[in-house]
């Protein structure tokens, strides 16, 4: 599991420093500032933010909205009524968002730096990620991407950390995040060894992990310890306790409590 979250750091730090998709694609909302200019035509030249209802006012032609729109659609939009309106023949319009204030995320739970993101350009799942500092040590490799459908309901859905960086690895196309997003990354599963082991205590608990990988982790066994017979104490769903005993194949689940007693002979 360390492997796969420094090959994660690598992926996600490169991510951020050779972003593919240019900010040109991102939506305009309200509170982005704005500079729009024609060739040429410097009076034409119009810095400005976004209002609440999307709208901005340039010359000759008034009020436009424009939230919503990408930097080519609004580019095309204003070109065609300068010229529409007989103003300026073939306007070469250009924008340029000198501030984004629109478009934010939320990346809660176990990273490094949780909290709220301003978007400025398309922005993948595991780009949010990197942004927010990475993985935590006491993350888990699942993520919660928590978004409104079309009807205001709020829609959860689970990834794999190693599957995304997988297509990230391999340029294959990986879901962009979206403004009211919430990204949430749960810790990792836990487990407990002790008795008869050189380091007691909690460990992360990686898929398909069995009792000889959790010995393993807490140090393998003490000179007294029983080798081949343990016991997994392990909750149920009624909130009792299970005693279950246990050999070095058996898998482990979450919030085990795993004992190695101290040999007979």
């Amino acid at each position: 599991m360390k492997a796969i979250f420094k090959v994660a750091m690598i992926l996600l730090v490169s991510m951020l420093c050779v972003k593919a998709i240019a900010a040109e694609n991102l939506p305009l909302g309200p509170g982005d500032a704005v500079k729009i200019t024609v060739y040429n035509l410097p009076d034409l030249t119009t810095e400005t933010q976004i209002s609440s209802d999307g709208k901005v006012t340039f010359p000759l032609i008034g009020q436009i909205t424009i939230s919503g729109m990408t930097f080519s659609e609004v580019e095309k939009l204003i070109a065609e009524k300068l010229s529409a309106g007989g103003f300026v023949k073939n306007p070469n319009v250009t924008l340029l968002v000198t501030q984004y204030r629109s478009q934010k995320i939320s990346v809660v739970g176990e990273v490094n730096h949780p909290g709220r993101i301003l978007l400025d350009s398309i922005t993948t799942l595991p780009e949010a990620i990197a942004i927010a500092g990475g993985i935590a040590p006491t993350g888990g490799d699942r993520v919660v991407l928590i978004r409104q459908d079309n009807a205001g309901v709020q829609v959860k859905k689970d990834y794999s950390l190693s599957d995304l960086l997988d297509k990230t690895a391999t340029g294959k196309p990986t879901l962009q995040v979206q403004h009211g997003d919430v990204i949430y990354v749960p810790k990792a599963p836990q487990f407990y060894v002790y008795g008869e082991v050189q380091k007691p205590g909690m460990f992360r608990l990686d898929a398909s992990m069995n009792v000889m990988q959790a010995i393993s982790a807490s140090g393998s066994f003490t000179p007294k310890a029983e080798t081949k017979k343990f016991t997994i104490f392990r909750k149920k769903p009624d909130g009792s306790t299970e005693e279950i005993r246990a050999s070095l194949n058996d898998l482990l689940q979450p919030d085990d409590v795993l004992l190695v007693k101290e040999s007979l002979f």
